[in-house]
């Protein structure tokens, strides 16, 4: 979350470790980690902009990646299986349209749900309902 760094002295610090380096190597390692808004954040403080040497940015996802992604999601979580149905993970994806966050977010609510319905696997009809309540339409 560094783009709610409000004070640009913290950034300046960040750039001042950034120059301890030996004749083979760099010290100090910084990962700033943040939404779209601290490209233009960094981008107008030029010099540690100029320090700056990887930067990536994550995209959202498009619909084969949104069902690869909750499949890994439910792997790394000890469920081998595929919980959700086709149509699910359809909803899944309109709704968030591919952002990870708003993804999990769907997922971990719906299997809460089915969690509690003892339902074997999650449908459109609970991710749905998920859905209405997290956009608060009743």
């Amino acid at each position: 979350e560094a783009q709610l760094i409000e004070d640009d002295a913290v950034f300046e610090e960040l750039r001042l470790l950034l120059n301890f380096q030996t004749d083979d190597r760099f010290l100090v390692t910084v990962l700033l980690i943040g939404s779209p808004e601290l490209v233009a954040k960094v981008r107008r403080l030029k010099h540690l902009d100029q320090r700056i040497a990887i930067r990536y940015h994550l995209n959202t996802l498009d619909d084969a990646h949104t069902v690869n992604y909750i499949a890994h999601r439910l792997k790394m979580a000890g469920q081998p299986n595929q919980m959700f149905t086709d149509a699910a993970i359809k909803l899944i994806f309109d709704f968030t349209r591919g952002t990870p966050r708003e993804i999990n977010n769907v997922c971990d609510i719906s299997l809460l749900v089915g969690y509690s319905r003892r339902v074997r696997e999650i449908d459109e009809k609970i991710v749905a309902e998920v859905i209405k309540d997290m956009v608060g339409v009743s």
